[in-house]
């Protein structure tokens, strides 16, 4: 296959089983009602305050009358203007949000495959497969439903600047690329930048510990121009500015999780063979049931199949064993594995999401593996490369096998989707029954224990209709949110409200 074609190929073979439902009459939207349209309703949030119909960035018409609410979880606003884009040529909310997503899915591709061509000396095949691991390994599409975790590129852009400037001190593009690629994922998704903060963090460590590693991160240091850097720390740090005060805004409201919560959004050691029960390798899956005493299983899908894991490991020794140049690659994969087992209750990653700013908002599980996935993605493929490249023949015939089980396990079609025109006809008729003069919408049902997709209907009509809520999902919510239910007369006597019961088809 000429070197050009190989990332097209693998791009569209990831595209067509990622989104195969969707194929089929561009109908149908990956994950549940839950999660994928907030997801979209804060990228239409983002559109609605471009277009000046929403006033303020940071106050969301949800909520109310609650201020900040943008900053209740991530603000995906470097990835907006893939939204903006579709919203502008007329596709309608959760149309455009799918498409972005498969946008999300190209740029991720796209830049590991950048990333391990021209960084790692790649052939264009295996660049390829290195980005269709990082773009479509089960660990991440099995995760579809959290779709900010699709948009993952600005990580990588930071991870390239990072490897230009080390190689090249006097790099006027490196500090560039790693500033600003790190400042729109911290715009985008907290939690990736979050975990690109600790692994730097931990590659300082590593450094830090060895005499012979301090002095060459010395003459790294002596040699970079103090002018390469600052104008592109201080223009990102500006721009960073206002989010992080809004997002330390939402922390003090909040306050910390406890450390329970906090544990329970941790991987366990089964966490890594769990995976999804309609995958045809469930049946051969070790300690089922354990798996389904996890704190929501779902959550905890991080593994790539069992013949693509014995791959993994065999690469990760490999690597540690005879290719000193690229240990450190390995670093962060060891260490956040390390960190994160746990006993049910204490693992090192907890002592950590408590004490550290930012950390006790993140939820783990299944996001610090498709973290990860950039690292394995460069390690598995190193080692393929080094056995296509031997001499003896059974290491070509393994390194064959090992990629026929990888796709046999990761070409996964989920059949976890809803209906976007049942969706929007659903809502189409709820819209329907608000009076004219309808100031503020508010779903009663939303207040109740289990009410998350009546407070997603709310935000979506809100949205729709050009209104405020008192209803809302986000990653957190106002304090005795749930007691709101008991502020509407006295709401009623300054707005006029509107009841609504969750629209059915």
């Amino acid at each position: 296959m000429p070197s050009f074609l190989a990332p097209i190929f693998l791009c569209c073979l990831g595209l067509y089983f990622t989104f195969f439902r969707f194929w089929h009459g561009f109908d149908a939207i990956s994950g549940d009602l839950g999660d994928p349209r907030f997801n979209a309703y804060v990228l239409e949030h983002t559109w609605l305050w471009l277009k000046g119909v929403h006033a303020s960035l940071f106050d969301m018409q949800m909520f109310y009358p609650h201020p900040n609410t943008f900053a209740y979880s991530d603000f995906m606003l470097g990835f907006a203007p893939i939204y903006w884009f579709f919203r502008a040529i007329g596709c309608e909310i959760l149309l455009s949000y799918q498409w972005w997503i498969v946008v999300c899915a190209v740029l991720n591709f796209t830049s590991v495959y950048l990333l391990a061509k021209k960084f790692f000396n790649h052939t264009g095949l295996l660049s390829a497969l290195a980005a269709f691991i990082f773009t479509f390994s089960l660990p991440r599409v099995t995760h579809l439903g959290h779709a900010q975790t699709m948009g993952q590129f600005f990580i990588v852009i930071s991870a390239m600047g990072a490897l230009q400037w080390w190689r090249d001190p006097k790099s006027k593009s490196g500090p560039w690329l790693f500033c600003t690629g790190a400042v729109l994922q911290f715009i985008s998704a907290f939690y990736f930048f979050w975990f690109w903060i600790w692994t730097l963090a931990i590659y300082t460590f590593y450094i830090l510990k060895n005499q012979e590693r301090r002095m060459t991160a010395k003459a790294w240091l002596n040699q970079v121009p103090r002018s390469s850097f600052g104008l592109p720390f201080l223009l990102n740090a500006l721009i960073a500015t206002p989010f992080l005060y809004h997002y330390a805004l939402s922390a003090k409201e909040f306050g910390r999780r406890d450390w329970v919560s906090i544990s329970n959004t941790v991987p366990r050691l089964i966490s890594w063979f769990n995976l999804p029960r309609e995958h045809w390798e469930w049946n051969f899956v070790p300690f089922k049931d354990a798996i389904a005493q996890l704190p929501a299983p779902v959550e905890h899908y991080l593994s790539f199949g069992l013949v693509s894991w014995l791959g993994m490991i065999a690469a990760l020794v490999w690597c540690y064993r005879k290719k000193p140049d690229l240990r450190f690659l390995t670093i962060p994969v060891i260490t956040m594995f390390i960190f994160t087992i746990t006993s049910g209750r204490f693992s090192a990653w907890v002592l950590m999401s408590y004490l550290f700013p930012g950390g006790a908002v993140i939820r783990a599980v299944g996001r610090i593996q498709i973290f990860m996935l950039l690292f394995w993605a460069i390690l598995f493929t190193a080692f393929l490369s080094d056995l296509f490249s031997s001499s003896e023949r059974r290491k070509k015939i393994l390194a064959a096998l090992i990629v026929l089980g990888f796709f046999g396990e990761n070409l996964y079609v989920s059949d976890w989707v809803f209906s976007r025109a049942q969706e929007q006809t659903r809502l189409n008729k709820a819209v329907q029954l608000i009076p004219a003069d309808c100031e503020l919408i508010v779903m009663d049902a939303g207040f109740a224990q289990f009410g998350d997709y009546a407070n997603i209907d709310a935000v979506m009509l809100a949205y729709q209709t050009g209104r405020s809520t008192m209803n809302g999902y986000s990653g957190h919510e106002p304090k005795n949110y749930r007691e709101s239910a008991a502020q509407i007369p006295e709401i009623s006597r300054t707005k006029k409200i509107c009841m609504l019961s969750p629209p059915v088809l």
